[in-house]
């Protein structure tokens, strides 16, 4: 099911974590989404692209690269290391599909994991993902004015260097101690 936190939707049963890529394991891999917070940050999506079938990534190595709007261009990353097995045939006709539908039909790649990696390495799941999910919205709507309340909100526009500030704390993963 899905839940909504503030203005953010989250959907149960998948794992979130840095870089604010969901992940759901499905027969053997896992599918790889952009999570609502990202899709708000981001806003308008332009184009994605992802890196072909058979690409491999380490942790944390660019899988995709998303233009937004006014040049705003957001790097995904392989949130563990793998090779990418299918790319959603969606975003070359709808590249906004992860705006509309970001957990079902929205999803960017399907990753196949190094045998051996620790596929929960650095996400969340259940319970966790949910205090996790809840925390980086608090974090997001203290950015910017010094931690005001006149700080950005998703329906506001960002202007570029705020943007490069919030892009750079919630997209770009960070090696944590998690898992």
């Amino acid at each position: 099911g899905i839940k909504r936190f503030d203005r953010f939707a989250f959907a149960q049963g998948y794992e979130y974590g840095p870089g604010h890529l969901w992940t759901k394991r499905i027969n053997g891999h896992t599918r790889v989404g952009i999570d609502d917070i990202a899709i708000k940050i981001i806003g308008r999506i332009l184009d994605i692209r992802p890196l072909r079938p058979g690409a491999h990534g380490e942790f944390g190595a660019i899988s995709a690269v998303v233009k937004g709007l006014e040049g705003k261009i957001a790097l995904l990353t392989f949130p563990f290391a793998g090779t990418i097995k299918t790319v959603n045939p969606l975003l070359s006709s709808d590249p906004a599909i992860p705006l509309k539908d970001p957990y079902l039909r929205g999803w960017i790649y399907d990753i196949q994991p190094d045998p051996g990696v620790n596929q929960g390495h650095n996400r969340y799941i259940g319970k966790e993902a949910e205090s996790w999910f809840m925390n980086e919205i608090k974090n997001l709507a203290n950015i910017g004015s010094g931690g005001q309340d006149t700080a950005w909100t998703p329906d506001s526009a960002l202007p570029g260097e705020e943007w490069k500030k919030i892009a750079k704390q919630f997209l770009f993963p960070k090696k944590t101690g998690l898992g």
